[in-house]
């Protein structure tokens, strides 16, 4: 997973910013699903129908992409989502071409509305924005609903009403919200106006009766959220095992086990087990062989190691002779690469990272082949400077033309380690690679991760301008503070709070190398936090 959000970042990386979110929520009252089920289930007894009726509506929809009933696609991203409670649900994430790029505002609400839908003249999109595009009930006479926090809507609703669509100042869209139509919920008996109802897009709320809800994107941290679970990790649970018996003159609540026929107390340390929580939903999907993920176009990810420690799959009968000796195994993009500098003369024009915009991989073959037609979308394996003989490595193959082989010559003098071949280049120089290793990580990595890595330069680095570095990305280092802070009760924080709650992370997490923010000339955090 870790490896598809960093092939995402590529994509957005070649295209742009993703333009649409779309979340699609299957519903269970699909009537594929309710004309299948016996008198007196539910759709919780029957996993396996829900599954292949949703996987079903998951490729119409995909179709319908694809056929440009949102624009024409250009790249795609969507995985599917699990969780404990909750239905389940596909991300996607779509960057449109330069034609079908959404600029205005009058392009905005041709393609996302937030208002119910006429009744006359749609009828059916009417129907699935009263059943299922309704946001709550929430807010102060619903304390316990899942979305409140603080005694407050975590998504935001009630929505204000607006004449316009328009930007606030968080990046996130304000979309048209007139005070049009108001219908009766025939469940809770609540009056339901325009400032209930989650965005959606027309004709996908009239083809799928489903809650399809489409936002239009801001930054790349929609990203982020898509592959949400390469941090987070998935759902997990601890069993406790037990055996419950009684033995004779003990109650009947005492706990212990029988181990060789005899009676032993267990009161401190109790088996147990630590798993993955796995719903019906989800095994089921799993069991058919439904995808979890996909997209396009096609990345190609280049190799860097050093001589002889690339990665080799094999098959688990194979011996280790037949493995160390196949040609095959020897092989990689990188050794290929090599290659195809000295069989082709084009191939010297161009670096190691551009090289797939000329050529293409043949992984059957495992050769590069000068390219025909199609775009390619490259990308290096990210390398932590922590690796310090394959991260100059892989500074050098961003830079350097027609290398041959692992030793590079300069003025005549051969360098066969790969940060003097740097430093005799002039591309290692005070915190350059500092700067050019968190300049590439600011896309792909979370606050948190930011903040660790920084930590990493600071104590093993020692970068000579901390405090221009903190300056530089702290913007990114604190992306996910703002979030943290509200969750503790701050609702708005400012600026100041934002920093010093990431500088109060760095100087804990410094603290473990016996360093302080002082001993790299860091601000100290300017509001102090319990």
């Amino acid at each position: 997973m870790g490896q598809m959000y960093q092939d995402a970042m590529a994509r957005v990386r070649k295209f742009g910013k993703p333009d649409l979110f779309v979340t699609f929520t299957y519903n269970p009252k699909w009537k594929e699903i309710t004309d299948a089920l016996l008198p007196g289930q539910t759709t919780k007894d029957r996993p396996n129908l829900v599954t292949h009726v949703f996987n079903l509506q998951l490729d119409a929809l995909l179709k319908d992409i694809k056929d440009g009933v949102l624009g024409n696609v250009i790249a795609k991203i969507w995985v599917i989502e699990f969780q404990k409670r909750g239905l389940p649900h596909m991300h996607i994430l779509l960057i449109l071409d330069e034609v079908s790029k959404i600029r205005t505002a009058e392009d905005y609400d041709s393609m996302v509305s937030t208002e119910i839908s006429d009744p006359i003249c749609h009828p059916k999109a009417y129907e699935t924005i009263t059943s299922c595009m309704v946001h709550g009930p929430c807010g102060p006479d619903f304390l316990n609903a899942q979305c409140m926090e603080q005694g407050k809507c975590k998504k935001r609703y009630p929505r204000f009403f607006s004449e316009e669509t328009r930007c606030d100042v968080d990046g996130y869209f304000e979309y048209r919200r007139r005070q049009t139509r108001i219908f009766v919920d025939p469940k809770t008996q609540r009056v339901v106006d325009n400032q209930w109802i989650v965005p959606y897009n027309l004709h996908l709320a009239t083809k799928y009766h489903a809650h399809i809800n489409m936002e239009i994107c801001s930054s790349i941290y929609a990203v982020k959220y898509l592959y949400k679970y390469v941090y987070k990790g998935p759902d997990r649970a601890t069993v406790v095992i037990e055996r419950r018996a009684n033995m004779p003159g003990q109650d009947n609540n005492a706990q212990v086990i029988v181990a060789n026929g005899e009676w032993q107390n267990r009161d401190e340390i109790k088996a147990y087990l630590e798993g993955r929580y796995v719903f019906a939903f989800e095994a089921s999907w799993r069991l058919f062989s439904f995808r979890m993920h996909d997209r396009t176009p096609f990345i190609t990810r280049l190799a860097v190691h050093e001589p002889g420690m690339h990665t080799v799959v094999y098959n688990d009968n194979a011996s280790i002779f037949e493995i160390v000796n196949s040609e095959r195994n020897q092989k990689t993009t990188l050794t290929e690469y090599f290659q195809a500098n000295i069989d082709y003369p084009l191939a010297r024009e161009v670096t190691y990272m551009d090289f797939p915009s000329v050529f293409t991989w043949t992984n059957g073959t495992k050769k590069w082949t000068i390219q025909q037609r199609g775009c390619c979308v490259r990308r290096l394996y990210f390398i932590s400077p922590s690796a310090s003989k394959r991260y100059f490595l892989r500074t050098l193959l961003t830079k350097v033309k027609g290398v041959v082989s692992f030793e590079t010559t300069i003025n005549g003098v051969v360098h066969d380690i790969f940060k003097s071949t740097c430093i005799a280049l002039g591309l290692y120089d005070l915190d350059d690679e500092w700067n050019a290793c968190l300049e590439e990580v600011v896309g792909m990595r979370t606050g948190a991760q930011l903040r660790s890595l920084f930590v990493t330069i600071l104590a093993f680095g020692v970068p000579s301008e901390s405090c221009m570095l903190w300056d530089k990305y702290k913007e990114h280092i604190c992306d996910d503070c703002k979030v943290a802070l509200q969750h503790r009760g701050i609702v708005e924080p400012s600026i100041e709070q934002i920093e010093s709650w990431a500088l109060h992370s760095l100087w804990d997490a410094l603290a473990k190398f016996s360093k302080t923010l002082e001993d790299f000339g860091l601000p100290t955090p300017y509001v102090a936090f319990d």
